[in-house]
């Protein structure tokens, strides 16, 4: 069997690393990845004069042109609000753009799923007339916040 070397120090700089990565960092020290050498420069090659290209004012043809910009309608503007007011026993749930309360019910910033208006909607049914109070203002704050921004 031949051996890479007399000592660990005269051993290929790779060996030594690979043996250091099983050996506890203070029992052998590791050497340093030996430094890249400078490159050489290359003699500079004349550059041609670069030229102008010429400007185009043809629109850009990934950009839409303008005049068939659609416009978005009423219906699929999104409301910022969901009025839930409670009548006839049952609760209408509205997207509204109005931020003013229900007689009996609660306005409130319209979340992001249906699941939590209707949590809302069932917290609010079973709620003492107390605590409809505290949700109805707590919304009332939530919107006026939201509409200072």
């Amino acid at each position: 069997m031949d051996d890479f070397a007399n000592k660990f120090e005269e051993s290929p700089v790779v060996l030594q690393r690979i043996v250091a990565s099983f050996i506890e960092p203070e029992d052998l020290p590791v050497p340093e990845p030996p430094k890249p050498q400078p490159a050489k420069p290359q003699p500079a090659k004349p550059q041609p004069a670069k030229q102008k290209a010429p400007i185009s004012t043809a629109p850009a043809p990934f950009l839409p042109d303008l005049d068939e910009v659609e416009e978005i309608s009423a219906d699929s503007e999104v409301m910022p609000y969901v009025k839930c007011a409670w009548v006839e026993e049952h609760w209408v749930k509205e997207r509204t753009r109005d931020p003013k309360q229900p007689m009996q019910g609660f306005t409130m910033i319209a979340p992001d799923s249906e699941e939590e208006i209707d949590a809302f909607c069932k917290t609010f049914e079973v709620a003492d007339p107390e605590t409809q109070r505290m949700i109805r203002l707590s919304f009332e704050l939530g919107i006026a916040k939201d509409r200072q921004r």
